[in-house]
């Protein structure tokens, strides 16, 4: 959460619940939230839009990182988001 306080001018009041909300998925999930953009956003009682904004500021300062998992011919599954930069995975490559 302290993370969180340092970067209280980068984003909104609403972009501030989305991480919240995302940092308490971390926690209830070991480290990593694979939350829906929707439910996020609901849970956070913000639009998908700033939740997407939200995801993409903190992903770019190094707050957040995101793995993307898409699917060819398939609905791709939700994204991995955890804190800081991702470590390479074996098969798995992280977003940019």
């Amino acid at each position: 959460m302290t993370a969180l306080l340092l970067y209280s001018g980068t984003f909104s009041r609403a972009e501030q619940r989305v991480l919240r909300t995302i940092f308490a998925a971390m926690t209830d999930d070991g480290g990593k939230c694979a939350a829906t953009l929707t439910t996020l956003a609901a849970d956070s009682r913000a639009s998908r839009t700033t939740a997407r904004n939200a995801i993409n500021r903190a992903v770019a300062i190094g707050l957040l990182a995101k793995i993307e998992r898409r699917s060819y011919c398939a609905p791709s599954l939700p994204n991995i988001l955890m804190m800081g930069r991702p470590q390479p995975h074996a098969g798995v490559a992280p977003a940019h």
